[in-house]
């Protein structure tokens, strides 16, 4: 009976390790595999060992090769224990330490087949039950496996002390805790027992249960602490042997019953019999998927296991967060699909657009949570470094908190945060299988995390503009009916003072006319002879009369420019004549204000086609403003000059000039620089506005060149070529 059940142990040991190798990309996996097998092993060797001496009382030689088999196992099984404390839960780069131990680990089995390490076998007697003999050197095996388990130990309370993740911590402590136990309690019962009783070979036997020790603990872990994720591998095998074992009973009860006792009459195997037997055996292997897929689905309804592929949900997720810049639309359907690849209950998106401020609430399913969940999440989970939480685990010591969340079906909850801001949590209501979260399911939650957190971010900033972009254009939209409604009044006033100085310059046209004409045939002595006092003060008043007509012109020409009336009347003129002229009507202000006038006349000079009034206006305004704004003891000079190409006028001036931020505005209608306004209060802005005006007008192109507090350069260039008479 004993035997019967160290056997029924070993093949649940193999089996354990056949249903681990299924998760081969886990190194954890891999050596948790090899360890079930070694243990496995063990105990079959330790069977037939036990057996062998106190049964069958077998040869010495046998039960010293059995003896050197076990020995060599659970040597090797050590090495396994150590391994998987340096890998989980994760892989560690081995430092000198561990490459000595590993090497010594995987000498020792080796060693450990000599005799005189592993110890041998005799018969005292005849008929007698063998005695064991210790080997001369089996304190090495001792001693390098108290080295081991100390070093386990080490390892273990590292994991304990370095992890974050309660999950982790209760894994390492349950797991390597019952390997560590199954070593101790081997080394016991059958090493040191032996040696202080050797009499008691029932103890001794007792020691072969080990591995049930860690077998217990395993299942343990993997049931309640979600360890390698067990149910999934339970599901696809209980689907591959249930088909494997169909298909073979199929086959024997076709083959063996069917054919050969009713087509063949138990005949023996002839060729036809085995042609149709090889009919068969394609037939099975044609049909076998569909039999196997047909166990899935069934092994699916039996438990539930919720089975997806991680790299296919996140494909159809990033088609989603790829596929609309919409938030509302992000989650939703990122919530719908979270639902329905893991059967979550619920899925719902808890956004906060600033620190702790809710902003959207989106789901997928439901709705009806309680209204102070939010703030809980928030006060509870927003400060926390871990990414992914399950309930159980993070309210574990906080029954309030548990009572609540557990009260609104919420199982997991998953941080969404970026490098700049925090964007909300994942809820996740309990899987309707009553199934918790295994580690596929954390561990896809921890990849998405960030790739949501990310959309959601994007998607947040884009509606962010977008609501600006409307609020902006609204105010846009009022602004510029506001403008719309200025701008018609601004030009009807503008209109009504367009159409009062047309008024009123043509009303003072003709009496300013008369009295310049009046004053003109008084000094040219029509009315008797004048003294020099009078001449003096009669052409001041000319002067004063001809800037005043000049101005009337320049009103009456920005009336026309706004009507379409404003036409340049060109004819062969004399421009060196028409500045002299204005050059001679302005010395006498010049001379009162003590400044310095100068005009350099040309010896020969071009006739040009212009409009001799317009252009006289246009020499008189700028040589005026020269007089103006140049204080007393400057000195103003007017240029004429030409080139086979052009001509060019300029009168320079070492006056106020134009401050640099406002010359861009001086040719505008109305418009005064500030000094402007200072030196001469009276001025309209309208000389610069029309010269500007007639130049181009003409042909021609303004010059002008400024330096604030050292003088100007204003003047006018035309073609020769066209204008030339």
């Amino acid at each position: 009976m004993k035997y019967a059940a160290l056997l029924i142990l070993a093949f649940l040991q193999v089996l354990l390790s056949i249903t681990l190798s299924y998760k081969k990309q886990s190194r954890t996996s891999r050596w948790f595999t090899i360890f079930t097998i070694t243990l496995g092993v063990w105990t079959f060797f330790n069977v037939l060992l036990d057996y062998n001496q106190y049964q069958a009382r077998s040869s010495v030689e046998l039960l010293s090769l059995l003896n050197n088999l076990g020995f060599f196992t659970g040597s090797l099984a050590l090495l396994c224990v150590y391994r998987l404390t340096l890998i989980f839960p994760l892989v560690r780069k081995p430092d000198k330490q561990s490459k000595l131990i590993t090497f010594v680990g995987l000498l020792l089995p080796f060693v450990t087949l000599n005799s005189a390490v592993s110890g041998s076998f005799s018969y005292d007697s005849p008929g007698q039950t063998a005695t064991y003999i210790y080997g001369k050197y089996v304190f090495i095996v001792g001693l390098f496996s108290l080295i081991v388990v100390g070093l386990c130990l080490i390892n273990v309370f590292r994991v304990y002390k370095r992890s974050v993740d309660l999950n982790t911590k209760r894994q390492a402590t349950t797991l390597f805790t019952g390997m560590l136990a199954t070593v101790i309690f081997a080394i016991i019962f059958i090493t040191i027992i032996p040696a202080l009783i050797p009499s008691q070979e029932q103890l001794v036997f007792i020691g072969y249960f080990a591995p049930y020790i860690f077998t217990g603990v395993l299942l343990y872990s993997i049931f309640r602490q979600r360890f390698l994720n067990f149910r999934s591998i339970v599901a696809r095998s209980v689907a591959y042997i249930s088909s494997l074992g169909i298909m073979s009973a199929l086959y024997v009860f076709v083959v063996f019953y069917l054919i050969n006792k009713v087509f063949f009459h138990d005949d023996p195997v002839s060729l036809r019999q085995g042609f149709a037997f090889v009919l068969v055996a394609m037939f099975l292997a044609l049909t076998f998927s569909k039999i196997q897929k047909f166990f899935d689905k069934v092994s699916n309804k039996l438990f539930f296991r919720d089975a997806y592929d991680s790299q296919v949900f996140i494909d159809k997720l990033n088609s989603i967060l790829v596929g609309t810049i919409d938030v509302g639309a992000i989650g939703k359907k990122s919530a719908e699909l979270i639902e329905n690849t893991l059967q979550a209950s619920f899925v719902q998106f808890l956004l906060a657009e600033k620190e702790g401020v809710v902003h959207r609430y989106i789901g997928s399913s439901k709705n009806s949570l309680d209204n102070d969940i939010k703030s809980v999440v928030i006060e509870n989970f927003n400060s926390s470094n871990i990414k992914v939480s399950l309930i159980e685990e993070a309210a574990l010591n906080n029954k309030k908190l548990y009572t609540l969340l557990d009260k609104n079906d919420i199982s997991v909850i998953v941080k969404l945060v970026t490098r700049q801001q925090k964007i909300g949590f994942l809820l996740l209501g309990g899987k309707k299988s009553g199934n918790g979260y295994n580690a596929q399911d954390l561990q896809l939650f921890g990849i998405i995390a960030d790739q949501l957190a990310i959309a959601i971010q994007n998607a947040l900033r884009f509606e962010e503009i977008a609501t600006f972009n409307i609020t902006l254009q609204q105010k846009v939209t009022d602004a510029t009916k506001e403008l719309r409604k200025t701008n018609e009044k601004l030009k009807a006033l503008d209109e009504a003072k367009d159409e009062f100085i047309s008024m009123a310059s043509h009303q003072l046209r003709t009496p300013l006319t008369s009295v310049k004409g009046y004053v003109s045939m008084v000094l040219e002595g029509d009315a008797g002879k004048l003294n020099e006092q009078q001449e003096k003060l009669l052409n001041q008043a000319f002067t004063s009369s001809q800037r005043m007509v000049y101005l009337i012109a320049d009103l009456l020409n920005v009336s026309r420019l706004r009507t379409g009336k404003f036409v340049i009347e060109a004819k062969p003129t004399d421009l060196p004549e028409v500045i002299e002229g204005e050059i001679q009507q302005l010395k006498e202000t010049a001379k009162a204000r003590g400044l310095e006038l100068t005009y350099s006349k040309p010896s020969s000079f071009p006739m040009l086609k212009l409009d001799e009034t317009k252009i006289r206006q246009v020499v008189m305004n700028f040589v005026d403003n020269a007089i103006y704004y140049t204080p007393t003891g400057g000195h103003i000079a007017v240029n004429l000059t030409h080139t086979d190409k052009s001509v060019e006028f300029t009168v320079v001036d070492n006056g106020l000039g134009v401050p640099k931020d406002e010359q861009h505005h001086l040719f505008s209608k109305f418009y005064r620089a500030d000094n402007a306004k200072k030196a001469r209060p009276d001025g309209t802005g309208l000389g610069l506005f029309m010269a500007r005006k007639v130049v181009i007008a003409q042909g021609g192109a303004i010059i002008f060149e400024s330096q604030e507090g050292k003088g100007s350069t204003f003047g006018f260039t035309f073609p020769r070529h066209g204008l030339e008479a």
